[in-house]
């Protein structure tokens, strides 16, 4: 090994204090970094900038980089709250439900209703729509629209075979007069649906005024034995009649004019 000359600085070996200055501004780069993202998660509170005062060249680039985090924020949370709010609306605009539940629907075909074409299905009726699905959770489809709705009347215990069973008399989309049959699980069910149904209707312009509580087969009305098809009805609507008011006014010439007709009908029987 040379001999150290007089005065002059010793190198150690392997350059060791090289490189403990060198890991030294490595330690010191990391505290750095370390340091400024501490004061950008801080917001750069003044506290933050007072507790390290060697960090004051540093300022004006972690000030710069708040401004973008809290940018960022901003930019988030409004985003959030505009998609919350147009969730609400979304859901305000929808109608509640007036009433939901299982039902059976009676299918007609040909002359008259087919006695075992049932399904039962899940429906839901609200202002706007009778809607019905398989389950419900499923994707809803519209049934009848309550302002097409003309009458919702019951259904006579003979022409199913079975009781609860209501018919509701509507116009489709082509103004043509329709009927659809739903049977319900009970009398409590029957009378909830009708009265749901009337309170959605109650204001439509064309109520009917009578119907036909049995069924169309073959080539007659099996209430009424009448053969029109089309004939106006042999009993009294109760389309103003809800759960809430079963006292049911009396309209004496409608109550004539039904009685003639009816008479009118079994005319050859009587004789």
């Amino acid at each position: 090994m040379e001999a150290v000359r007089e005065g002059a600085r010793p190198r150690w070996p392997g350059s060791l204090v090289e490189r403990s200055q060198a890991a030294r501004s490595r330690g010191n780069l990391g505290s750095l970094q370390l340091e400024a993202v501490q004061n950008v998660g801080n917001m750069d509170t003044p506290a933050s900038r007072a507790k390290e005062a060697w960090m004051e060249p540093l300022q004006p680039t972690v000030r710069q980089g708040v401004a973008q985090l809290k940018d960022f924020i901003t930019k988030l949370v409004d985003i959030e709250e505009k998609e919350e709010l147009g969730l609400q609306r979304a859901l305000s605009l929808q109608a509640p439900p007036v009433k939901e539940g299982p039902l059976f629907i009676h299918r007609t075909k040909g002359k008259g209703p087919l006695m075992s074409s049932f399904k039962k299905l899940h429906f839901s009726l609200t202002t706007e729509a009778l809607s019905f699905a398989k389950t419900p959770n499923s994707k809803k489809s519209t049934l009848i629209k309550p302002a097409n709705i003309r009458a919702a009347e019951k259904v006579e215990e003979k022409s199913f075979g079975s009781s609860n069973v209501m018919q509701l008399i509507y116009e489709d989309d082509a103004g043509k007069p329709q009927t659809v049959y739903l049977q319900c699980r009970c009398v409590n069910e029957l009378n909830q649906w009708l009265s749901a149904l009337r309170k959605v209707s109650i204001g439509n312009p064309g109520l009917l005024g009578s119907y036909h509580p049995g069924v169309f087969r073959g080539d007659k009305w099996s209430c009424c034995h009448q053969k029109d098809k089309s004939d106006l009805g042999c009993d009294k609507t109760r389309s103003r009649v809800t759960l809430q008011e079963w006292n049911d006014p009396l309209d004496h010439d409608l109550e004539a004019q039904l009685i003639y007709r009816h008479l009118l009908g079994v005319e050859p029987a009587l004789r």
